[in-house]
């Protein structure tokens, strides 16, 4: 990497992308809300649908008593809906058989591409 461009990744002093405080923020209230380092996967699905129920539960309150929500940002809306397509996809496709190993590396590789700003 050139030096110039580490002198922009360098805020902080730290040479490694770094998170946004928001993404922070969350993980460490999951953490704290989870109670260990290592959970089962059983637990950590138990305590994300948990939250997940808590932020529509805090997104329907605020719709219903005239809140205003931030709208979202059109790249986002975009990833927003190209993730419902490609779980809603997969979720027809497996329906009535099990998926392979090789299919379920694939849906996990689209995703992950929803996480970053690369795509595909």
């Amino acid at each position: 990497m050139s030096p110039e461009m580490l002198k922009k990744l360098n805020k902080w002093m730290v040479y490694v992308n770094r998170t946004t405080n928001m993404a922070e923020s969350w993980h460490r209230s999951l953490s704290a809300t989870v109670r260990c380092q290592h959970p089962s996967y059983f637990v950590l699905i138990e305590k994300l649908m948990e939250e997940d129920e808590a932020t529509n539960d805090f997104l329907f309150n605020r719709v219903e008593n005239g809140m205003p929500t931030r709208p979202l940002r059109k790249k986002d809306a975009e990833r927003r809906d190209a993730v419902y397509r490609e779980m809603t996809s997969f979720e027809q496709e497996i329906a009535y058989r099990a998926p392979t190993k090789k299919r379920v590396a694939e849906y996990l590789e689209k995703m992950s591409c929803h996480m970053s700003t690369k795509r595909k």
